[in-house]
């Protein structure tokens, strides 16, 4: 299952490459994950149809099992779980569902795959068009400076002229 786990990392400087992959390792784990869950139901089906052979046999020769007559419900319940069959099968099907479970949550580990991607390309939008952050009094000197600047230029190409003052009275 290591295998889930190296798909699973993102190059976060190749975010382009990542979002062209992520649907088709989505897909790819969504068909694993409904493959495991059809081996877990198969395995399921054949541990009951062993379990259900078994106990047909228990009932058909009692004797066979070490029972005198016939036996309770609950004698050939216990009989069916220590055949090595049953046991054999079930491990099987064990294995089956923990493989499905896994399988699972690795699907829903490249649901969140999306998420980070999504997250991902909209922090480096953010970064790349953030404006630099000044502190106050800096960013009043720079206004400052930048309108003298201005009154320089304006002046310089006269386009501003000093109004003059009326002495007559």
């Amino acid at each position: 299952m290591s295998e889930y786990k190296k798909q699973l990392a993102i190059d976060r400087y190749k975010l382009d490459t990542e979002l062209v992959r992520q649907p088709q390792l989505f897909m790819d784990w969504a068909l694993k994950a409904a493959r495991a869950e059809i081996e877990t139901k198969e395995a399921e089906n054949d541990w009951t149809l062993i379990k259900g052979e078994v106990e047909k046999k228990i009932r058909r020769n009692p004797a066979n099992y070490g029972f005198d007559g016939k036996p309770t419900e609950g004698a050939i319940r216990a009989e069916v779980g220590r055949s090595i069959r049953v046991k054999k099968y079930y491990r099987i099907y064990l294995r089956a569902l923990s493989n499905e479970k896994v399988l699972k949550r690795a699907e829903k580990a490249f649901q969140q795959r999306k998420g980070m991607l999504e997250s991902l390309v909209q922090l480096n939008v953010q970064l790349h068009f953030a404006e630099p952050k000044i502190p106050r009094e800096h960013r009043k000197k720079m206004d400052e400076s930048g309108r003298k600047d201005i009154l320089k230029q304006l002046k310089k190409s006269k386009q501003i002229r000093r109004r003059k003052k009326n002495r007559s009275k």
